[in-house]
């Protein structure tokens, strides 16, 4: 592992927040750029928010062109380096000749690192996913890759530990995972087998909990492509900036109590369209907005939510959190 690489694994053991991003677009269909930077600048009243992650699903990124996804790269690295973030860029493609150029384009506009995918589609065993992942990596040896590995139906290849273990045999780049197994027991497998070496990183606190009290050693700080920190403070009271204190001074309880407000929050809200295979790209853009993001408008074949279906969505946050509602 080079200089720069080890360097980001050390940064990430301090907690904090890399979030999500999300795609305004104009009534005409293009790209709104004023939002986009809006959105950016907004980032800055979440004081435990310490990166984007650029090209998530939140992003709508399969809905997008290569020059709209480097134009939206290149604007949250500028904003980043203004601000003294981190930036993780996605390089997901099913053709692998785009999926080295949003590599190579993430190292050299200065990302700190490139998330790099499994293909969505297409004939995907291990052995051909971690040939794919390998020749990604290869396009910038310098530059520090995160791995994703999903549960989820939608996007894709669930990478296990013995898969990652021999892409990290393979690539010396890699530097964490994004472990979205979506399962205590897969985390922690992944945690236990490569965590010595690489992040393995859970955007879920109730999973990033666990992982600090039973492998403090090897569990990292850092919460790579976080939705919740964007919309929390909406309905409770500032859970995320408590999470991250708690965490920093081990205090267990406070870090589960400020957990659990953030739990009960997504099971109302989100966690119910993860169990049946997907993100609801309409019910987080509700989110958003609620947190005061500007959302512009959706690009087909998205829909947002019709007024009667975000109103459900609010109440359902709302008494999510009944503490807040009796006060």
């Amino acid at each position: 592992m080079n200089s720069k690489c080890a360097s980001l694994t050390a940064a990430w053991s301090e907690p904090g927040y890399i979030a999500v991003l999300m795609t305004p677009f104009s009534s005409s269909g293009e790209i709104d750029r004023d939002a986009v930077r809006a959105n950016l600048s907004r980032l800055e009243r979440l004081s435990v928010v310490r990166g984007v992650y650029v090209g998530s699903v939140y992003q709508q990124f399969t809905a997008l062109t290569l020059a709209e996804r480097f134009w939206l790269a290149e604007a949250a690295v500028a904003w980043a380096e203004e601000h003294g973030c981190e930036t993780v860029v996605a390089a997901s493609a099913n053709a692998l000749p785009e999926a080295r150029a949003l590599a190579e384009h993430a190292s050299d506009i200065g990302a700190t690192a490139t998330m790099v995918w499994p293909p969505l589609f297409g004939e995907r065993t291990p052995d051909a996913v971690t040939d794919f992942v390998e020749a990604v990596c290869e396009t910038r040896p310098e530059q520090p890759v995160c791995i994703y590995s999903s549960g989820l139906d939608e996007v894709g290849f669930h990478i296990k530990p013995p898969q990652l273990q021999e892409i990290l045999e393979r690539c010396a780049n890699v530097v964490a995972v994004k472990e979205a197994s979506l399962t205590l027991g897969g985390y922690l497998a992944m945690l236990r087998t490569c965590g010595d070496q690489v992040a393995v990183s859970s955007p879920l606190e109730e999973y990033h909990l666990v992982g600090k009290l039973l492998e403090p050693d090897i569990a990292p700080g850092v919460l790579l492509g976080s939705s919740r920190v964007l919309y929390a403070d909406v309905y409770c009271d500032h859970p995320c900036e408590r999470y991250v204190a708690a965490i920093r001074e081990a205090d267990w309880d406070g870090a589960w109590t400020a957990a659990k407000e953030i739990l009960d929050l997504a099971e109302a809200v989100h966690n119910p369209f993860l169990a049946r295979g997907g993100h609801s790209l309409a019910a987080a853009r509700e989110l958003f907005r609620e947190a005061g993001f500007d959302i512009g408008a959706a690009r087909p074949p998205l829909r947002d939510l019709p007024p009667s279906k975000a109103e459900e969505l609010r109440q359902a946050a709302i008494r999510s959190q009944p503490a807040r509602v009796g006060g």
